[in-house]
């Protein structure tokens, strides 16, 4: 199949001609290109052993340290009631954490659209947020938030469109800080607070380009349809 010459100015000269209807029809199409050429993700959920941390915190260590396993199927805490000293607090401790493990697109090929791991934000957030304006003849994807100092240079989809400053951020559950008050009677109250395991890295992001592919791959459909619009 011989190759689309790509040409935007044509485009636009045809989208001005057009009827409203055609120049939806073109801008649903283009969003649809688009959508298609960012894959769903979901990657692979991976388990690991958490920990329980009693005692003098010192430095990055504790006093005491526990399989969370072993920790609470003891017979030993029958006695314990839990409470909760913050919101942060936890009423079930867990005897495992959860992660994905995330592979991304090769460098210059359209992205991967994952599943969360930031509370409040929407599964395949990417792909999902692909929208268009028919009567604009607009595709756009809602920028995500830059906080100031958080090292991205651009706001997302931007970023990934055109590469550019990132910062990675990994929190992985680590495990429990116990912090336990004894009462008379033998009752003893305890609290679990979550303790994690935060790493953060600056990096250039190379280019993932999803947007502009998908305008030149759907180049000759686009024209098909305007050109027909002011046929008519």
């Amino acid at each position: 199949m011989a190759k689309s010459f790509f040409d935007h100015k044509k485009i636009g000269r045809l989208a001005k001609k057009a009827s409203v209807k055609a120049v939806g029809k073109a801008t649903a199409y283009l969003r649809t290109t688009a959508k298609n050429l960012v894959k769903r993700s979901s990657g692979t959920e991976k388990k690991h052993d958490l920990e329980v941390f009693l005692g003098e915190r010192q430095g990055d260590s504790y006093e005491t340290v526990e399989k969370a396993k072993q920790y609470l199927t003891s017979p030993n805490r029958s006695s314990e009631q839990i409470v909760q000293r913050s919101v942060k607090d936890v009423r079930s401790p867990k005897q495992q954490g959860k992660y994905r493990d995330r592979k991304n697109s090769r460098a210059g090929q359209p992205p991967k659209s994952h599943k969360t791991t930031k509370p409040g934000w929407r599964d395949h957030w990417l792909r999902e947020g692909i929208r268009f304006d028919p009567k604009a003849g607009t595709v756009f994807v809602n920028p995500a938030h830059i906080d100031k100092g958080d090292g991205r240079s651009k706001t997302m989809p931007l970023l990934i469109e055109e590469g550019g400053q990132a910062v990675s951020r990994v929190k992985k559950l680590k495990g429990y800080y116990v912090y336990k008050t004894y009462q008379r009677g033998g009752k003893i109250m305890v609290s679990y607070s979550p303790v994690y395991d935060e790493k953060s890295k600056r990096y250039q992001m190379k280019p993932r380009p999803f947007l502009k592919p998908a305008l030149v791959k759907a180049a000759d459909k686009l024209m098909e349809l305007l050109k027909d619009s002011i046929g008519k």
